[in-house]
């Protein structure tokens, strides 16, 4: 009769090879045995099996308790190493105040360095943008004479949006502050003024009522506009009836016609509180003035 395999492997692999734990080893063997021999006369198959499973057991239950017994017995040996080398660190540390000191600013400076710069690489490099496919999403800017990124004119985004064949869709942005009227006080809100398909090539769509389309962008179009959710919830109290409402920015009046999802990095942001249209602002027709970001 051969105890079970594996319960064996773990007394082989897990008990220190010495003479004690050699002879303990040899005694479970013997044990098992003698356990699974007894039967009463006569020995059936029945009973022979009946036996094997209860010296089985019987073989599992000491060796593993065997085991935990040991190792339990080291891990106290461990803390209690552990706890006498704390103290000798403690008094080390008590007897040269200074150099603790020292030790103690520096790891801290270390530590609160590499945490901002994991956040940074974390926030920009390794975490992806909260938008649906975003490896397809490309940031495009110009480049001035002396090798510096600029941003794309409204002309060039215009002809560029007429003449690729490369992406799937072309859309502009660029961040702008309104002066927002009508209220007890002016106050001076910060938006983003982008093109009618903006949402579309993010693959977003407001939370709540429309998205912009490229008939936004035609001269003459109503001026509509799409609130954050962080605005809409505190200045106008999160009411549904805030669609259609008109809001005066720059003393002209642009409808509201949706909100955006909570959370969106860059589009949602308590930073940017308004977004509308390019194309039919003010400031924004063909020229050379006013440089737009392309998506």
């Amino acid at each position: 009769m051969t105890p079970p395999r594996l319960a064996e492997w773990l007394l082989r692999h897990l008990l220190p090879f010495d003479r004690h734990n050699d002879a303990i080893r040899g005694d479970l063997l013997e044990e098992f045995r003698r356990r699974s021999s007894v039967v009463g006369p006569p020995a059936s198959a029945q009973a022979l099996r009946r036996g094997r499973r209860a010296a089985d057991s019987w073989y599992w239950r000491e060796a593993l308790s065997l085991i935990l017994r040991t190792h339990r017995y080291k891990k106290m040996l461990t803390l209690d190493q552990l706890r006498q080398d704390l103290r000798s660190a403690l008094r080390s540390c008590a007897k040269a105040p200074g150099f603790t000191a020292i030790v103690v600013v520096t790891l801290s400076l270390g530590i609160g360095a590499s945490t901002a710069i994991f956040s940074a690489v974390n926030g920009i490099l390794l975490r992806p943008l909260p938008f649906p496919e975003p490896e397809r999403l490309l940031w495009i800017n110009e480049v001035s004479p002396h090798g510096q990124a600029m941003s794309v004119s409204w002309p060039n985004s215009v002809d560029w949006r007429a003449r690729e064949h490369s992406f799937a869709t072309l859309a502009i942005s660029r961040t702008n502050s309104f002066t927002w009227t009508g209220t007890n006080e002016a106050k001076r809100i910060d938006g983003r003024r982008v093109s009618g398909n903006f949402f579309t090539a993010l693959g977003v769509q407001p939370a709540i009522g429309r998205s912009f389309n490229d008939g936004d962008d035609r001269p003459g179009a109503e001026l509509v506009a799409i609130l954050s959710h962080e605005f809409w919830q505190r200045q106008l109290g999160g009411d549904s009836r805030a669609l259609g409402r008109a809001l005066t920015l720059d003393a002209r009046p642009f409808t509201v016609v949706g909100t955006r999802a909570i959370s969106r990095s860059g589009v949602s942001s308590p930073a940017c509180r308004v977004t509308k249209p390019s194309g039919n602002c003010r400031g924004s027709r063909p020229t050379s003035r006013g440089r737009i970001p392309m998506w």
